[in-house]
């Protein structure tokens, strides 16, 4: 029996129109465009056009990452799938341009040959490397830039005193859940050029970046960094930032592509 088309009634709007196909006996609905909303996706070769099909394009990419990017589930509500973690996807922005489409996340040594003493040290937090982001704080001055080498040293010890089975910063890939957080973050950051790469990953804690701040009291910092590693939002006082929620990403992980 040859298929029938019968397309629904309406206005020509900027929507879809509902069209039942019948095939045999067998009958399912699919979904078209409307005339108005080809027309929009089809502009006319003007420069407006252009524009438009670029910023349609743009919306498109965004769209479909967005559709692949599910909100994290915390470890103990990971789905069982034959015994692996179900894979995720993250945003990732890459202010000094280190990832490539396709590479494999790996921990790395840091080159202390000319340090034997802290080399030895090193691999004793370490044993299995450090990401880049500890490459990147673990050999600068603690009183660096404003402070945030110290920041990262006093919330490792924390972690390792009172969560010793959250990933720790120096070995993880910080990343965010939706896009435009990503963005927004990019912007904070003062890199407008740098790059967003979707990640895949199996493995990530969620916690409050506003926290990571020592510019307080010892009492205070103490505070912020148990609630940073509790996932919690922390106290809510004057001069604290709103809560930024990072992801840190551990175990295996792959740079899918550049948003």
């Amino acid at each position: 029996m040859r298929s029938r088309h019968i397309v629904g009634g309406g206005p020509r709007l900027l929507g879809w129109h509902t069209v039942t196909r019948s095939k045999t006996e067998s009958f399912t609905t699919v979904r078209y465009p409307s005339m108005a909303l080809i027309s929009f996706l089809r502009p006319e070769r003007n420069r407006a056009g252009i524009r438009q099909r670029r910023s349609l394009q743009r919306w498109r990419r965004c769209v479909r990452l967005q559709r692949r990017s599910v909100r994290l589930r915390q470890p103990d509500e990971n789905r069982n799938n034959g015994g692996k973690k179900a894979m995720t996807t993250y945003f990732h922005v890459d202010r000094r341009a280190r990832f490539v489409a396709g590479q494999a996340v790996d921990l790395s040594k840091l080159d202390l040959a000319a340090a034997p003493d802290l080399e030895e040290h090193c691999n004793y937090l370490f044993p299995d490397g450090v990401s880049a982001h500890g490459q990147q704080y673990l050999n600068l001055d603690v009183k660096s830039g404003n402070g945030e080498a110290a920041t990262e040293l006093i919330f490792e010890y924390v972690r390792r005193a009172h969560f010793p089975t959250r990933p720790s910063r120096f070995t993880a890939t910080c990343a965010w859940r939706d896009l435009g957080e990503a963005i927004a973050w990019r912007a904070r950051a003062g890199a407008p050029n740098a790059k967003i790469w979707c990640l895949d990953a199996a493995e990530g804690f969620v916690a409050n970046m506003s926290l990571l701040n020592v510019s307080t009291s010892t009492l205070r910092a103490s505070e912020f960094a148990h609630a940073y590693w509790a996932g919690a939002q922390g106290p809510v006082i004057s001069g604290l930032h709103l809560p930024c929620w990072e992801v840190l990403l551990s175990g295996q992980i792959t740079v899918l592509e550049e948003v």
